[in-house]
């Protein structure tokens, strides 16, 4: 049977098929591929996140310890938590403040005595 001008060859349209759908699943793959990476990542920053609120917490609940080793084990534990999160920097300042505000001895503004009033 003569060939018609104008139409393709059976071989070629089977293989563009082909790659069409290889095309169609390989951009499928890396759309889950891609969906995966984000759904990971945002799951990594929230379990971070978490594990600092965390250690925030148990650093707070050691400044309030009777015990002099555990609020100095308090304290260098919120240097830790900021050198590993610049987001609480603020917090751990401000607390760490107030901390030493709190502790510290205070004198008598008017000098009759000079020894320190502890709040």
């Amino acid at each position: 049977m003569p060939e018609v001008p104008g139409t393709p060859d059976p071989a070629a349209v089977l293989t563009s098929r082909y790659n069409s759908r290889l095309l169609m699943v390989s951009l499928a793959g890396a759309l889950v591929v891609g969906v995966g990476l984000l759904y990971t990542a945002r799951s990594y920053r929230l379990a971070h996140r978490g594990q600092v609120t965390d250690r925030f917490t148990k650093t707070l609940e050691r400044l309030g310890s009777p015990e002099l080793y555990v609020r100095i084990g308090g304290i260098h534990a919120l240097a830790q938590v900021m050198r590993d999160s610049g987001d609480h920097s603020g917090d751990i300042v401000e607390v760490l403040v107030a901390f030493v505000r709190h502790r510290a001895p205070r004198h008598v503004l008017d000098g009759d005595t000079g020894s320190p009033i502890y709040p």
